[in-house]
């Protein structure tokens, strides 16, 4: 699962409503994420707080749901 909250400041990733029309191309999932995943070989190697900007490894077990509800940027 994409986190839900900053373990480091504790803020909530919660971002705008996904139009309920919408839902289903995004997985189910009924909001956006303000979370970046950080890619590098096109795949989410970290999570990025956009608040505090802390930075984590993403753990390997943790599923992506939803189609894009999230925030991405490059890592060269």
């Amino acid at each position: 699962m994409i986190p839900k909250s900053c373990p480091k400041c504790g803020v909530s990733f919660e971002g705008e409503a996904i139009p309920v029309d919408q839902q289903e191309d995004h997985g189910g999932e009924t909001h956006f994420s303000r979370i970046i995943g950080i890619i590098q070989n096109d795949f989410v190697r970290w999570w990025r707080c956009p608040d505090c900007k802390w930075t984590w490894i993403r753990q390997l077990s943790e599923k992506i749901s939803g189609f894009r509800t999230f925030n991405i940027i490059g890592q060269s």
